[in-house]
């Protein structure tokens, strides 16, 4: 059973010996205010995110760069000072905090595409880098843009619908609901040399994008819906030796979408 306060102690006094994942966690009972003897308190948030950040904790460097991206937290707006605990995050080789290593990679590679100096080339061949990086540390959206990327020969990538495939494929593996869209559109049309059609696949990959179980935010919402839209037209239309026309299931994955 959960225990807020008791896991707050532990948290506290952890931290008073200078652990600074417990200095994260109460940064975090600061910021949301769960617990009643805890109130919500930006400052304090702030405050112990940084005092954990400054101990080279990457959850807390990563945190204060969204924190001064969007002016949360009693941190005023500023992009430099976004980037430069992104920076600083991604300098980390603790093997434990690689994915939100790869997460800060992710960020920077957008502000670099959006343009972070006078040198467009320059700054898109560092997005590309840092997108590649970010990649191969297991961030699922950045797994997603990089099969875009290749798909459609963006940022300084060829076209290349292999490796379009096998990044979708990796980010669909990671829970993305987009890339088994975008893997179920590619297996669908079967309109490029590398991708042969294939309508099994296609099925498999938007049943597995319809029947999403963790949906954490407005723009998974929508891509689950787009999803379980997609499965309908599947059953309204059917797929040849696949798919027989179902109306009734039609209709229930349209009402889900």
């Amino acid at each position: 059973e959960k225990d807020y306060q008791k896991a707050y102690d532990i948290f506290k006094e952890a931290h008073d010996f200078h652990y600074p994942a417990a200095t994260f966690q109460l940064a975090r009972y600061y910021e949301s205010g769960i617990l009643p003897s805890v109130p919500k308190n930006n400052k304090l948030a702030q405050k112990y995110y940084r005092q954990a950040a400054l101990n080279s904790y990457c959850k807390a460097m990563y945190r204060l760069s969204m924190a001064y991206l969007h002016g949360e937290i009693d941190c005023k707006k500023s992009k430099k000072e976004s980037i430069r605990w992104l920076h600083r995050c991604t300098w980390s080789i603790d093997a434990k905090e690689q994915i939100v290593v790869g997460e800060a990679m992710y960020q920077l590679s957008k502000f670099y595409e959006k343009g972070m100096t006078t040198d467009k080339e320059k700054d898109q061949k560092s997005a590309a880098s840092y997108l590649r990086m970010a990649a191969e540390k297991y961030c699922v959206d950045a797994q997603d843009y990089l099969g875009y990327c290749y798909q459609h020969g963006h940022l300084t990538y060829p076209c290349n619908m292999k490796k379009a495939v096998y990044w979708f494929t990796q980010a669909a593996n990671g829970h993305c609901i987009e890339a088994k869209i975008s893997l179920c559109h590619l297996y669908l049309t079967g309109s490029l040399p590398d991708i042969p059609q294939d309508d099994s696949e296609a099925l498999y990959w938007i049943r597995r994008a319809a029947n999403t179980t963790y949906v954490s935010n407005t723009t998974q919402r929508f891509s689950k819906a787009k999803a379980q839209y997609i499965l309908g037209w599947f059953y309204e239309e059917g797929l040849e030796n696949i798919l027989e026309k179902n109306t009734k299931e039609a209709i229930k994955w349209y009402l889900k979408a």
